[in-house]
């Protein structure tokens, strides 16, 4: 469907902690499977679709330092790999040390500039205000940010914060199929009119033959449910 997005969580193997080890590793063999050939040329499921499938890039850990120290070697990959969004998680539980956040804000800046074929979401919260807040004085057109208080650990959004009127912005936080009935419409109500954008991640996940697998009828469940509330005609990022 053109208004459903896929996101990859990328971060390093070598530097991902015992516990998300696994999980790194799913994330990545899971987009070669579905993306890229042996031969890491783009697979010709993903080509048919003539770039309607969308594909967002959640850097993670050393992924994440790497930008905010200015490297965007992997970010020009990524864009040749047919990504066109990148998240920047810069937050302590992805492991950045967020109190060099507000010396880095320059150093990004010219990331995104040198990236007008990407669009950077910045996580919006507390912890990453010193990050977001500066970076929008900036004028980037490529920006967007996330609302997202959880910092990627499921828990439930509790307050609907009204969009600003110079950045487009999405909602995060514990939404899935078991409550998105109810939380999408506070959500429609808070952005008075405005595109907004929904991201969940773990909500989408089950456990097959013991194993933590990516559940695709959990995306159509959400995908019904918000057809229900009316929107099956809007066309989201």
């Amino acid at each position: 469907m053109e208004w459903v997005k896929n996101k990859v969580s990328l971060r390093r193997h070598a530097e991902a902690p015992a516990e998300s080890a696994n999980a790194a590793q799913r994330s990545f063999w899971a987009f070669s499977l579905l993306f890229l050939t042996p031969s890491f040329k783009l697979h010709p499921a993903f080509l048919a679709t003539n770039g309607a499938m969308r594909l967002a890039a959640h850097l993670c850990g050393a992924r994440v330092n790497e930008v905010l120290n200015g490297e965007d070697a992997f970010l020009q990959t990524l864009s040749s790999l047919g990504f066109k969004r990148v998240q920047i998680n810069a937050t302590a539980v992805n492991g950045v040390d967020t109190t060099k956040l507000t010396d880095q804000v320059p150093v990004l800046a010219d990331v995104i500039r040198r990236n007008p074929q990407l669009e950077f979401i910045i996580q919006r919260s507390a912890e990453t205000s010193p990050l977001w807040e500066p970076l929008l004085t900036h004028n980037l057109a490529n920006v967007s940010n996330l609302f997202d208080e959880s910092k990627g650990t499921g828990t439930l959004l509790q307050e609907f914060v009204t969009p600003p009127t110079d950045v487009a912005v999405g909602y995060a936080g514990g939404l899935g199929p078991a409550n998105i009935a109810i939380v999408l419409p506070k959500i429609l109500a808070a952005a008075k009119g405005s595109s907004v954008w929904i991201d969940m991640e773990s909500s989408l996940r089950s456990t097959l033959n013991g194993a933590d697998v990516f559940d695709v009828y959990k995306c159509y469940e959400v995908i019904e449910k918000t057809a229900a509330c009316g929107l099956m005609k809007m066309h989201t990022r």
